[in-house]
C-alpha cells in the first residue's frame, strides 16, 4: 500500500460503535497507509471518519461519516436428501456441505402437498451424514420432505430440494 498524496503524512481513523454521539478526540488508529482492515462480527455495525495529517502537521476536517455493517450469509441447505420406507416409518437421510462444524442442527419439514411445510423435528449436527426417522408417517399417504441447516448463531438456511415418497 502507499500514500495517495505526498502532502499527507498519516491518516487518523476514528471509530464508534453507535450512530449517536461524537467520535472520541483521540483517533482509534493512525496509519500512513490509505487502507486499513477492521473485522466485524456477526450483526456488528460501526461508524468511521478519517482525518489526514499533512507533512507540516496540519489536520484536515473530519471526513463524512461512513457506516459499515457486517454481512452474514445463511448456511447452505443440506444436499442429497433421500427417503426410504422401513418398518419404523420414513427415514430421511441427507448429506452436509462438508462444513458440519459450523452447523448446530438440522430442521426436518414434512407436508402432505407439494410446497407446504411443517417443521416436525430438529436433529443435532453430528458428522457429515445424518438421518431422521419419521415414525408418524401413515400408510397410504404421500409425503413431501425438506431439510434445512441451522448454524451456531441460529440462522436457518433455505430448505433443501423437495423429495417425496408414498407410504405403502
Amino acid at each position: 500500500m502507499h500514500r495517495i498524496s505526498e502532502q499527507v503524512a498519516t491518516y487518523r481513523i476514528y471509530r464508534k460503535d453507535t450512530e449517536a454521539g461524537e467520535f472520541d478526540e483521540k483517533a482509534w488508529l493512525e496509519t500512513d497507509m490509505n487502507e486499513f482492515v477492521d473485522t466485524l462480527s456477526y450483526e456488528e455495525q460501526r461508524w468511521y471518519a478519517i482525518r489526514s495529517v499533512g507533512v507540516s502537521g496540519t489536520l484536515s476536517a473530519l471526513s463524512p461519516v461512513v457506516e459499515v455493517a457486517s454481512r452474514y450469509h445463511k448456511p447452505l441447505p443440506p444436499g442429497s436428501v433421500r427417503l426410504m420406507v422401513d418398518e419404523g416409518g420414513v427415514t430421511v437421510n441427507w448429506d452436509t456441505d462438508g462444513e458440519s462444524g459450523k452447523i448446530r442442527s438440522y430442521r426436518i419439514y414434512r407436508a402432505l402437498a407439494s410446497g407446504g411445510m411443517e417443521a416436525i423435528a430438529e436433529v443435532e449436527s453430528v458428522g457429515e451424514q445424518l438421518s431422521y426417522v419419521d415414525k408418524a408417517a401413515k400408510a397410504g399417504n404421500r409425503y413431501y420432505y425438506y431439510v434445512s441447516s441451522i448454524d451456531r448463531r441460529g440462522v436457518e438456511s433455505e430448505a433443501s430440494e423437495e423429495v417425496s415418497i408414498t407410504m405403502p
